[in-house]
């Protein structure tokens, strides 16, 4: 099973993309390269954070499972620095 077809990730996978900082325009897509994944204060949710040509952006995910949650970022931590696209394609085997 790849990451984008894992069922808890399926209807969310990928986030929609925010400006991190500055003006601008949201972006879609598995596009840009992975600098990390960072929990939120709140269960269930983290934050996605990339990069595209020099540009930051940030993507929220949340799940039903805070355990899959957590598993989640450990997971894709991992892979800082690596292509969404490429991340989107591993296999997983957690969950």
């Amino acid at each position: 099973m790849k990451l984008r077809e894992h069922p808890l990730l399926k209807k969310h996978w990928p986030p929609k993309w925010k400006p991190f900082f500055g003006s601008t325009a949201p972006i879609a897509g598995e596009i840009g390269v992975l600098d990390d994944v960072r929990p939120s204060r709140l269960s269930r949710c983290c934050f996605v954070l990339i990069d595209l040509r020099g540009t930051k952006y940030i993507g929220a995910l949340t799940f039903s499972d805070d355990a899959f949650c957590r598993k989640f970022i450990d997971f894709v931590r991992r892979q800082r620095g690596k292509p969404i696209a490429k991340i989107a394609e591993l296999d997983v085997s957690f969950g």
